[in-house]
């Protein structure tokens, strides 16, 4: 039964933030992501980072979709901040060819939560919460971007 509730909540969440960034601008699904009301010890920090990437991973691996990494690092940016675990969301884009792509990716206390396997190839543009001085052309990218 402690397996199955993390992967309810990481499919709930990895639906919901797939239509909600489509629906929603980015500003607006972030201002529901509410802090937990407790702060986690520190020895049961590191199991929860890892509970919370384990259900994110295997339900994404499981859902009839692609899941693309922003829906991904929201809903486990969700889940850790309920449980109140800070975090941080990397937003980076990186040039192939004559394309610009763009990767999301999340780290808990440094350590790479998901979307980090891919994140050295990527410019960081900006991170929620911010880190240092803010980025207006990211800042517009992810705040008012649909």
């Amino acid at each position: 039964m402690l397996r199955v509730l993390p992967m309810i909540e990481a499919a709930t969440l990895l639906v919901s933030f797939r239509i909600g960034l489509k629906v929603f601008p980015f500003r607006r699904l972030v201002s529901w992501i509410r802090p937990g009301d407790h702060e986690v010890q520190p020895e049961l920090e590191a199991a929860l980072v890892r509970r919370v990437r384990w259900a994110i991973l295997a339900v994404s691996k499981s859902l009839p979709f692609v899941n693309i990494c922003f829906p991904q690092a929201l809903a486990a940016h969700f889940m850790l901040k309920r449980r109140g675990v800070p975090s941080i969301l990397y937003y980076g884009v990186a040039l192939e060819g004559t394309k610009l792509e763009a990767h999301t990716w999340l780290k808990a206390n440094g350590h790479f939560v998901v979307g980090g396997e891919r994140s050295p190839d990527y410019t960081v543009l900006t991170s929620f919460p911010a880190e240092g001085p803010k980025n207006s052309t990211a800042d517009l990218l992810l705040h008012d971007s649909r």
